[in-house]
């Protein structure tokens, strides 16, 4: 693969915004990436703008949760007139073998939202790009062009900031949220971690294949099931017998009595994550049983539960 060096958007989910930087940072340690990262401003703003190559963007997106989609950026404008001056003038860069392979359009906005016809009147306004594109395949195209809108920050107050054009090359990893849901998992409890969060933790404790990782307030395990979902085997332990024993009141509003499988590792095979389950027990985080040879190569923990 091309290690050619190009502009590229990576659009966020406006979901737990102050992990965002940090788990990119970390991700970029997992994969041992060269990158620098944008010093965005304001801080919360949905996208960046990064010079990279496409197997390293691709590599983030693969351990992203934060992260929507990555798109090779093709041009860009602040304003509707310079943006399509720009795209006009871009037309003769696309890849000439783009003129035989299928594609479709995704219109993204932020901080604005259009209706169906809108949309559409944003893909036909870019009707010279018909000569550069092939036939249109809105089941499975060749290529998918973004087409990215974003109004600033204020809510009810949207005003055109910046215009993006360019191609999509991965998705980002937030089917993962759905996947290990508290909503379908099997077993939780008061404290059990939002899904989301317990992921982007495991992003920036480095967790990866053959990692060996200890969670010292353990729970029902969402920090486990994260962290074995990328790889690492588990460890943990809780000073809640209840807790950790599934013997505790059940917070379900049907359930009047738990179930008689319900257990911190029923959620590691839920998943089919068993065979990273080495094991969990009582144990006090202030005195900890453990011995001293024992090296984990991450130790996550949720410090509210202290």
């Amino acid at each position: 693969m091309s290690q050619t060096v190009k502009n590229y958007l990576l659009l966020f989910a406006q979901e737990f915004v102050d992990f965002r930087f940090a788990e990119i940072e970390s991700i970029i340690k997992i994969f041992n990436i060269s990158l620098k990262l944008p010093n965005v401003e304001p801080k919360n703003r949905p996208y960046w703008i990064i010079e990279s190559c496409e197997s390293d963007v691709k590599k983030i997106a693969s351990r992203s949760v934060s992260l929507k989609f990555v798109a090779e950026l093709y041009c860009s404008g602040k304003t509707l007139d310079e943006f399509h001056e720009n795209a006009r003038n871009y037309v003769q860069f696309i890849n000439k073998e783009y003129s035989k392979q299928s594609f479709k359009f995704i219109v993204e906005t932020y901080n604005l939202h259009l209706k169906l016809a809108q949309k559409i009147e944003k893909i036909e306004s870019m009707n010279y790009l018909d000569s550069a594109l092939g036939p249109i395949d809105l089941i499975n195209p060749d290529n998918t062009m973004i087409y990215f809108e974003y109004h600033g920050l204020k809510n009810n107050e949207p005003k055109l900031e910046e215009i993006i054009f360019g191609k999509w090359i991965a998705d980002g990893r937030r089917d993962l949220i759905s996947k290990i849901s508290l909503k379908n998992r099997k077993y939780i409890g008061n404290t059990s971690m939002d899904a989301q969060l317990s992921l982007l933790m495991a992003n920036q404790g480095l967790c990866k294949e053959n990692d060996l990782m200890l969670d010292c307030f353990c729970g029902t395990g969402s920090l486990l099931v994260s962290c074995a979902l990328f790889g690492s085997y588990v460890f943990g332990f809780d000073i809640d017998y209840l807790t950790l024993h599934a013997q505790s009141k059940p917070v379900r509003a049907f359930m009047k009595t738990r179930d008689k499988d319900e257990s911190v590792k029923a959620n590691l095979e839920q998943y089919n994550l068993q065979d990273k389950y080495i094991d969990v027990f009582v144990g006090d985080f202030s005195n900890c049983s453990l011995h001293e040879r024992v090296v984990f190569d991450s130790i996550i923990c949720d410090l509210n539960n202290m």
